[in-house]
């Protein structure tokens, strides 16, 4: 076999011996990661980051293995994909998540104070990951509660905008209910602040104008410890 003829067999097997790891078998590694970690009750979207195609990488001798390079659940996220073969490498790939599920938004401009109504609201596909806070995903955990700050039009209701319905208001005439073993007692009142339901108020007894506490059990009736 001639010089040339042995140079070119070899340069067939070192070329061979040096076949790349294809690209898109990283990339797809890295997004399937990412999924398998967010199977939630969403839908997730990935974006894999496109890897310099000047990058070679020995193709490898065993399945691709991942790992998460950094931790939480964080919209933009960095996969690691390693080789355990014969000839080993790792690999850093970033992969952007959206996880898309359910959010309340306001329907309409609210403002402070405002009780929400069914009118007032509508459900949205949002992603989540761009949500620091607790965000609500059903209509009726948001009806009837009072938005404690305004919310903007399309804006996400967010828990801690919210609390409970004042059924009753500062300088309303309530009555108190005074109860104990055997015994029930009932008198009147004004009430010194807002509240909900199971909340506790001050009132100022009317008849001796002494202040006491409760507990609201309805719209107009408070009931005090004897």
């Amino acid at each position: 076999m001639s010089a040339v003829l042995l140079s070119l067999v070899y340069a067939s097997e070192l070329a061979a011996d040096y076949r790349a790891q294809s690209l898109q078998s990283i990339q797809e590694a890295a997004q399937q990661h990412v999924r398998e970690r967010h199977r939630t009750g969403g839908r997730v979207d990935t974006l894999v980051a496109t890897i310099d195609p000047r990058l070679r990488m020995r193709a490898c001798s065993k399945p691709l293995e991942t790992f998460e390079a950094n931790e939480g659940r964080g919209k933009a996220r960095t996969v690691g994909v390693r080789c355990n073969g014969s000839h080993p490498w790792k690999l850093y790939v970033p992969v952007t998540v959206r996880e898309l599920r359910p959010v309340v938004v306001a329907a309409r401009p609210i403002e402070r104070g405002a009780t929400l109504t069914r009118e007032a609201l509508r459900i949205e596909e949002r992603d989540v990951t761009r949500l620091h806070v607790a965000y609500i995903s059903e209509l009726a955990s948001a009806i009837g509660k009072v938005v404690t700050r305004p919310v903007a039009a399309a804006a996400p209701i967010l828990i801690g905008q919210l609390q409970a319905e004042r059924v009753i208001r500062r300088g309303q005439q309530v009555s108190l209910l005074a109860q104990g073993p055997g015994v029930a007692v009932r008198m009147s009142g004004v009430a010194l602040n807002d509240a909900a339901l199971n909340e506790r108020i001050q009132v100022r007894n009317s008849a001796s104008e002494r202040i006491v506490e409760g507990r609201v059990k309805s719209s107009d009736t408070v009931e005090i410890d004897l």
